[in-house]
């Protein structure tokens, strides 16, 4: 499996013609070069003619048509590559991501293994914007699902991007913008490495290993909880669900506390972790029940972005709750009618055993707020109706807090994973009421992510909290909006939408802050209105 951890990214200055790279990528607008005078300097040095190849309109500059043409002989370059970027004017961050990947793909085929890109002929983007961008895009671009074929990929791997910035004074943000975009997106195939995994061979224990393994390679503190744990708490919800599973359950705790320094900023996520989805008794369709082993990409993405964090040493306490079962039909299985004691306290009626992920992350929420957090926020493929509503190209998101929404909307918008806010209207929470218990578990077919959300408020303790539904968003096909308009996506498979942002958002919490609890809380308006006491009952095995 190819990992991205050989690949290079490296940064200079200077002038373009004593520069060597065995291909450089020359942006081309349908209005245009981005620069006019590096264009032509390439052009010179190499010996091709992109004026005549414009005027007979075999190069228009149309968004993602590429030409690669051969350098004369004793050029510092062998291979141009013209990547089209449609218009100057709407030309954005996302769309290099694109380019990037398109091109160094291209590359790749031919069994070309590094590219320059200067920075000067990307318009309207700064020098650390378009480093950062270029190594998500070059990377995840890059990645392919390869780990059960037979078949040998015989094609070379792509080693290196290199950027010409502009001036000297550009090289040092640029390194550290393109080291960021390196992390993030290697956190991102990591956790689309983990949501391809079939079922047989990631269940809930695996889940909790993947959970180990980052805790060992960073020295965070891990706490698990197994059946046994789970029952002396009380945490109904996650017991439910795995309970016609052959497979045990668990609830894994990673904290990743950067110093001894008191008073950091507290973010937890919270990542649904059901790694595979039969519906259980209410048993789905066999038609796509195949993609069920992809249901844990919420806590892929809440691991994941805990790997990139610890990587980057933010000065934010971040903690990752990741509640873990697998959902199946036996004798042993939770039936709807059943009534579950949550692990708040409340009693939940199941009318519906496929509504599964808000049983899990019900009690992952009431267990994370035990331990007083600043902000809190869960990630999940939770409903279908988020797909009916947003398609596949934007994820759901509705909360509790406007700074927190707004902040997850703005840097999810950076990373080109984009949201959309619904409502949490309290006539909502009438549609999952029971005449029997508390709650019950589903309600109408109507707003199913809307009263999936109101559902999950009930168990975060008035916190500021966030919830994010990728139901349409985490799993690319190629007839897909998302696929056909990223081309760093995946043809078919796990996209590990949400890693960049909860990470971003860690870091835009970081800095926001300026390191401080009290100062996240009056950006936040969040007033605790009583102390947190947590619950201590139960075992739990630590790393």
């Amino acid at each position: 499996m190819w990992n991205g951890t050989d690949f290079e990214f490296t940064v200079d200055a200077g002038d373009v013609s004593k520069a060597i790279c065995p291909a450089v990528m020359i942006p081309a607008f349908t209005d245009g070069d981005g620069s006019p005078e590096v264009s032509r300097k390439i052009a010179s040095i190499t010996g091709v003619d992109l004026a005549a190849l414009r005027k007979s309109a075999e190069l228009t500059g149309t968004m993602k048509e590429f030409t690669i043409l051969h350098a004369r002989p004793g050029a510092p370059f062998s291979h141009v590559l013209v990547m089209g970027c449609g218009r100057r004017a709407s030309f954005r961050l996302d769309d290099l991501r694109s380019v990037v990947a398109k091109a160094v793909r291209t590359l790749r085929k031919i069994g070309v293994e590094r590219m320059l890109l200067v920075a000067a002929t990307v318009p309207e983007l700064s020098c650390v914007d378009v480093a950062e961008a270029a190594v998500e895009g070059a990377l995840l671009g890059l990645h392919k699902f390869k780990r059960y074929s037979k078949k040998a990929d015989a094609v070379r791997p792509f080693r290196e991007l290199k950027l010409l910035a502009s001036s000297s004074r550009d090289t040092s943000p640029a390194r550290a913008a393109g080291e960021r975009g390196k992390t993030f997106a290697l956190a991102t195939i990591q956790a689309r490495e983990l949501a391809f995994l079939p079922a047989n061979l990631l269940g809930p224990e695996e889940l909790v290993s993947a959970a180990e393994k980052v805790a060992k390679q960073h020295k965070l503190s891990l706490t698990v909880l197994g059946p046994a744990e789970l029952k002396a708490r009380g945490m109904g919800g996650i017991l439910a669900v795995g309970s016609g599973s052959r497979r045990s359950c668990f609830l894994a705790d990673l904290l990743y506390r950067p110093s001894k320094r008191a008073g950091l900023p507290r973010l937890t996520l919270v990542g649904k972790g059901v790694t595979f989805d039969s519906g259980g008794i209410s048993i789905k369709p066999s038609e796509n029940m195949h993609h069920m082993k992809y249901d844990m990409s919420g806590a892929a993405a809440v691991l994941e972005a805990m790997d990139a964090v610890a990587t980057l040493g933010l000065p934010v306490e971040l903690r990752a709750i990741i509640p873990t079962a697998e959902n199946m039909p036996d004798g042993g299985a939770y039936r709807p009618s059943d009534v579950i004691r949550m692990y708040n306290g409340s009693y939940v009626e199941v009318t519906n055993t496929d509504a599964e992920g808000r049983m899990l992350l019900a009690d992952g929420l009431a267990y994370a707020c035990e331990h007083d957090p600043d902000l809190v926020v869960d990630v999940a493929t939770l409903t279908g109706a988020v797909l009916v509503a947003l398609g596949t190209s934007v994820a759901g998101v509705m909360g509790t807090n406007a700074w927190l929404v707004q902040t997850l909307r703005t840097v999810g918008e950076h990373y080109a994973e984009r949201f959309w806010e619904l409502p949490l209207y309290d006539e909502y929470l009438v549609h999952m009421r029971s005449s029997v218990a508390d709650l019950t578990n589903s309600g109408p077919r109507h707003a199913g992510t809307i009263t999936a959300g109101k559902f999950l408020e009930t168990f975060v303790d008035g916190r500021p909290w966030a919830h994010l539904d990728i139901a349409g968003t985490a799993w690319s096909d190629e007839d897909s909006s998302m696929y056909l308009h990223k081309p760093y996506l995946p043809k078919r498979g796990p996209t590990g939408f949400g890693v960049r942002t909860l990470a971003g958002l860690a870091a835009r919490v970081a800095s926001a802050s300026n390191g401080s609890s009290q100062k996240l809380r009056e950006l936040t308006g969040y007033k605790p209105q009583r102390a947190v006491s947590a619950k201590r009952t139960g075992r739990s095995r630590s790393v």
